[in-house]
C-alpha cells in the first residue's frame, strides 16, 4: 500500500497515513474555529492508518452530537494535527494542509454546507450535508 506523509510548520509532529483517494471539507463552526478558516480540509481514515511520530497536543470540546470531539495539534507550532469525534470511533479526520501541493484529492464531501460562506462554492459533483 503507498502513503504519504506530512509534517507540521515545526517539523516535531509528522504523520503517514495511505494514499487518499478523497477529501472531506468540513464547515461547523468548531472547525472553523480550530483551523481560522471557513473550513477544515480532512482526509478521512480509520485509527489502525494513521501513524504519528511526535507528541500532539490535544484539546477536547462537545461537538454537536453532544459528544467530545478531540483536536490533536503541535504544542510548538499550532499546527492542527488531526481530529476523532466519539460519535464515530472508527474516524480520523487527518488534516489536508500537513502534506506538499499534489498530494491532497478533490473533495467529495462538504458537511455543514448550512455554514458555508455566500462567496462559498461547492463543485457539482460533492455529496452537500447539512451536518454530520
Amino acid at each position: 500500500m503507498s502513503t504519504i506523509t506530512g509534517v507540521c510548520n515545526c517539523r516535531n509532529i509528522s504523520v503517514t497515513i495511505p494514499t487518499p483517494k478523497e477529501s472531506m471539507l468540513c464547515h461547523c463552526e468548531s472547525c472553523r474555529k480550530s483551523c481560522g478558516s471557513t473550513y477544515s480540509a480532512n482526509l478521512i481514515i480509520g485509527p489502525s492508518q494513521l501513524q504519528v511520530s511526535g507528541q500532539p497536543a490535544q484539546f477536547k470540546a462537545i461537538g454537536t452530537s453532544g459528544q467530545n470531539v478531540t483536536r490533536n495539534f503541535c504544542s510548538n507550532c499550532g499546527s492542527p494535527i488531526f481530529t476523532t469525534i466519539d460519535v464515530d470511533p472508527s474516524q480520523v479526520f487527518v488534516k489536508a494542509g500537513l502534506f506538499p501541493p499534489g498530494q491532497v484529492p478533490k473533495p467529495t464531501i462538504h458537511l455543514f454546507v448550512k455554514n458555508m460562506e455566500d462567496w462559498e462554492v461547492a463543485e457539482e459533483d460533492t455529496t452537500k450535508l447539512e451536518t454530520q
